[in-house]
């Protein structure tokens, strides 16, 4: 006589098996979190970096924003809103740069723009170095 269905041994074995992996899975997940998240100073540095790379030009800069024009000649302010650093324009849409961002200072010095965000884990400063262009209205 044939027999199709496991025995009561193989169940608790796979049981025990799949156990093993959540409990492990249990362990792991956290572990996972901690990696992914770096920290914000080499974030900001990251965001400073890209707007290098992609010419960005400095139109103009307040205390809390900049104005910045991309290498095809849009307008874009670099900014907090709702609690996110972003680069946004009117006809360009924004970008989302950074996450729980609370304030953006700019300091407007001749030759570079010196930010300083803060966020929940404290504050954080990057220097941008990007050209000027002057503003014709």
């Amino acid at each position: 006589m044939k027999n199709d269905g496991f025995t009561l041994v193989e169940a608790l074995i796979s049981l025990f098996i799949a156990s093993l992996v959540l409990i492990s899975l249990q362990f792991v997940v956290p572990l996972l979190k901690q990696i992914s998240d770096a920290p914000k100073g080499t974030v900001l540095q990251t965001i400073t970096h890209q707007l290098e790379t992609q010419k960005y030009t400095i139109t103009s800069a307040t205390l809390t924003s900049a104005r910045l024009k991309s290498y095809e000649g849009k307008d874009m302010y670099l900014e907090v809103k709702n609690d996110k650093l972003q680069l946004s324009g009117s006809s360009a849409g924004q970008i989302i740069l950074m996450q729980n961002v609370t304030d953006l200072a700019v300091d407007n010095s001749n030759n570079y723009l010196n930010l300083t965000i803060t966020t929940n884990k404290g504050k954080f400063s990057s220097i941008l170095h990007l050209k000027k262009t002057v503003q014709n209205e």
